[in-house]
């Protein structure tokens, strides 16, 4: 729904601003949040306890032992980088949401 707009007119240009006003979706009646926290031990650690990525506390000492902007603290960044997406995507978020949804009795 049109909420409201502006015409300006800047540098012998004119623009046309419009602001739009957005119901809010409803909200979820079934299904189960979980947190996930991050940090320095563990990259992740979920509200259930499940922990991912236990070895970037080796990086991360890694990381703070290098000389800032070297060649060797950049790729240990890149390691980190690398690390942490090998992590997340070897998580299988499908079967993570087929086992919440099949707990709430869908």
């Amino acid at each position: 729904m049109l909420k409201g707009g502006r015409l300006i007119k800047a540098n012998n240009d004119w623009f046309l601003g419009l602001t739009f006003q957005k119901d809010a979706p409803a909200k979820k009646e079934k299904g189960k949040a979980i947190g996930i926290d991050t940090g320095i031990k563990k990259l992740m650690v979920s509200s259930e306890g499940k922990e991912y990525g236990k070895d970037i506390e080796r990086l991360m000492d890694k990381i703070q032992r290098k000389k800032q902007k070297s060649k060797a603290f950049i790729r240990v960044l890149k390691e980190r980088n690398y690390y942490i997406n090998k992590v997340v995507k070897n998580i299988n978020w499908n079967e993570r949401l087929h086992k919440v949804s099949s707990e709430d009795g869908s």
